[in-house]
């Protein structure tokens, strides 16, 4: 199976080098949605906590 088909890089335009490369990639963008959630619950809970004094 070529890596060609597994996905383009975003940034750089290419085709991933390895199916270890895809999967970093994939893992990096997954953390990333998930530290935001998190902001975004702090937030939302610190809002929260704020109107309820």
């Amino acid at each position: 199976m070529p890596f060609a088909s597994l996905r383009i890089d975003r940034v750089a335009g290419r085709s991933f080098a390895s199916e270890a490369e895809a999967l970093m990639g994939g893992y990096g963008v997954g953390c990333s949605i998930v530290d935001k959630l998190v902001d975004d619950a702090e937030w939302t809970m610190v809002n929260i906590a704020n109107g309820a004094l």
